[in-house]
């Protein structure tokens, strides 16, 4: 991390029941229900929750901890002393013109042929029509292939069936549970030595051309365009969790250069692949092993967590709640999940489709408020697409977090993040901002 600017002094923090009553929604229907004690995952090689002093509001501020990353096993460095206030993380981000955008209207040959198109209820019908590109345009979503996909394509075969719905054998070794399991196509078998190995990578990679609009943010989207968005995502996730070598499809957005964005048009991306992040396996195997223990999902036991200590929570109501990770491993990083146990995105129903896109928009206000034009990626946390999760272990989560600052040496050297900012100060920027913020909030309608 680059070296920082003399410390500031920060604001006190307010009382924990303070807190969390202010960022309970006005919407909420139901009250937030007193939790049950939950128990905690026990590792021989990873430390428990209780190994780790809570420190209090002042040592947050003054001194560098570490902390523990249940989900992830791993550990972040919180060193506030190192950075600036929240809020002045601030880098703009540039807009190029003069180029031609192959997302906009009218430029339709530049990219494949649509796997999905959602047809614009706005659409005048004349191209002479003098107006928006929203209004001049036939379309409101399109999902196209990536010209330029990471991975090889994998063409579509048959969808899975009973054998490949009752599990992953590679999945399975990955996390330890069938080690004899064997060998897929996707393990790698192909080897030029034992040290030196190597094997190809397929699937697919998809655009979701999110508005015929060139510079249009998500936070300005209606609230049917949101809806149609998310819908999008949500059939594609299926389509491909369906495809009988897909192991797992990351759902991500990237929105400015520093967060890797190379057009500014908005887009998401969709890249199916036919094995398993190492990252992913390690948090599966980790919700494995704390529902194995406590009977609890390990997901719902930090948001119980959370709200005991309130610090944290950002937005709530009695189905949604955003809010800073205990051990952030990004500055600002912050986490919309539903309360209530939900493992499969991809299973949510079309009734409550919209609702959740909203919660998404709701978050994605507040970090422009925050930060201004600040570049931020969203990546969506979906259970493997081959995961036979009996248990109901798996709980998705979609998590945002601008990109304010740089992987330095140390981090590259050690796998260890440092964030600079306290996860206690992200929250309270976040608050403010919504306090601040005169924008709709998230409400059945």
């Amino acid at each position: 991390m680059k070296s920082p600017t003399p410390p500031v002094k920060r604001r006190e923090h307010r009382s924990r029941s303070a807190l969390a009553e202010t960022r309970e929604l006005a919407q909420a229907s139901e009250p937030i229900q007193t939790p049950e004690p939950i128990q905690t995952p026990t590792q021989e090689q990873s430390p428990t929750p209780e190994s780790v002093p809570a420190p209090t509001p002042d040592s947050i501020d003054q001194s560098s901890h570490c902390r523990w990353d249940a989900i992830l096993d791993a550990w972040t460095i919180i060193s506030p002393g190192r950075g600036k206030r929240p809020i002045e993380f601030v880098t703009r981000r540039e807009h190029k013109s003069g180029q031609v955008c192959p997302f906009c209207p009218g430029n339709e040959s530049m990219t494949p042929d649509p796997v999905l198109k959602l047809a614009n209820p706005d659409y005048c019908g004349s191209p002479d029509q003098v107006g928006e590109a929203f209004v001049k345009s036939p379309w409101r979503v399109r999902v196209v292939p990536n010209r330029f996909p990471a991975i090889q394509n994998l063409e579509p075969r048959e969808s899975r069936d009973a054998s490949a719905a009752a599990g992953s054998p590679f999945l399975e070794a990955m996390l330890g549970d069938d080690s004899d399991a064997p060998a897929t196509e996707s393990a790698p078998q192909l080897l030029r030595s034992k040290l030196l190995q190597r094997r190809p990578i397929r699937g697919g990679h998809e655009v979701v051309i999110e508005t015929p609009q060139h510079e249009q943010s998500f936070s300005d989207y209606s609230w049917p365009h949101i809806e149609q968005v998310f819908r999008c995502l949500r059939d594609r996730l299926r389509y491909w969790n369906s495809i009988k070598d897909v192991q797992y499809v990351s759902l991500f957005k990237n929105c400015g250069p520093d967060a890797g964005a190379s057009l500014v048009h908005p887009h998401s991306q969709i890249l199916a692949m036919d094995s398993v992040p190492p990252n992913v396996a390690r948090a599966v195997s980790r919700m494995r092993q704390h529902r194995a223990k406590t009977g609890c999902c390990l997901q719902c036991d930090l948001i119980r967590e959370e709200f005991r200590d309130g610090r944290r929570i950002v937005l709530a109501d009695s189905e949604m709640v955003a809010y800073c990770p205990y051990a952030s491993r990004i500055p600002m990083q912050l986490r919309v999940t539903p309360r209530n146990h939900e493992g499969c995105l991809a299973d949510i129903s079309d009734e409550r489709i919209d609702y959740v896109g909203r919660w998404l928009q709701r978050a994605i206000s507040l970090l422009e408020a925050s930060g201004g034009e600040v570049s931020y990626n969203v990546v969506f946390n979906v259970r493997p697409a081959k995961l036979d999760d009996a248990s109901e272990a798996f709980h998705w989560s979609i998590d945002l977090f601008p990109r304010i600052s740089k992987i330095a040496g140390f981090e590259w050297g050690t796998g260890m993040m440092i964030n600079p900012v306290s996860p206690e100060d992200a929250a309270e920027a976040y608050c403010q901002s919504f306090r601040g913020n005169a924008a709709a909030t998230p409400a059945r309608t």
